[in-house]
């Protein structure tokens, strides 16, 4: 399936505490201007507003990135790699407390 959609979010200014999210439709070349939302019914399932393709979602992550936007979590790549880290730290500890010599 090829990419359908461009999405980018970008600061909206320098005083602005807000987010814009622009999407292009490369199949039907059109923007999306606005969003419209309506009642929901409890117990109903409705469809998603949007399916992204994985690259979209890439292009969608890589803008929040560029943003400043992290995960709050610690769960990525960086959060991974802090707890390993602090693994092998304590492991050090544990070696070198057993074995009587400084590491």
């Amino acid at each position: 399936m090829r990419n359908q959609y461009r999405i980018g979010i970008y600061r909206s200014g320098p005083w602005q505490d807000n987010l814009e999210l622009h999407v292009y439709d490369n199949f039907n070349h059109g923007v999306a201007k606005t969003v419209e939302f309506e009642k929901a019914e409890e117990g109903m399932a409705y469809p998603p507003a949007l399916y992204l393709d994985y690259t979209a979602a890439q292009q969608l992550m890589d803008s929040l990135w560029e943003c400043g936007l992290r995960p709050s979590e610690g769960s990525g790549s960086a959060g991974a790699m802090k707890a390993v880290q602090d693994h092998l730290k304590d492991m050090r500890k544990l070696v070198s407390k057993s074995l009587e010599v400084d590491l």
